[in-house]
């Protein structure tokens, strides 16, 4: 009896589904840039990594962000010890158009990357420019 038990338990435990998320063997990094210009984005003052700037990640098809982290000086970033899937990356940037500087469209929007994950996997995704004002 305590035999049967242990097989089910077994088999319940190897055929459940280990979706996207924390617990795997992979990761994702990358850079987040920045380019300041004035208040009505008719020039730029400069350029550099984005220090201490949010990027989120979402696992699979979750509503709403998953995690998020922050840059560090350099502008970058890492989610560890994710599992094989897909998943999204994005960090928010200003929206650089008469409207949003009007005040009539959002001002913010997000910048996003889907990323398919293998297992043991370390991938570097794109660099993401973020605008400011």
């Amino acid at each position: 009896m305590k035999y049967l038990l242990g097989v089910v338990l077994m088999l319940v435990l190897i055929g459940c589904d280990k979706s996207e998320g924390e617990g795997g063997n992979s990761s994702i990094s990358g850079k987040v840039n920045i380019v300041q210009y004035n208040s009505t984005f008719t020039l730029e003052d400069y350029s550099s990594e984005a220090a201490d700037y949010d990027v989120f990640i979402v696992y699979g098809d979750e509503v709403g962000y998953s995690d998020k982290t922050e840059t560090d000086y350099q502008g970058e970033y890492s989610f560890n010890f994710l599992r094989e899937g897909d998943y999204i990356i994005y960090a928010y940037s200003k929206v650089n158009s008469t409207e949003a500087i009007n005040g009539d469209a959002p001002d913010e929007e997000a910048l996003t990357q889907e990323i398919s994950l293998g297992k043991k996997e370390d991938l570097r995704a794109e660099d993401i420019t973020v605008l400011n004002n």
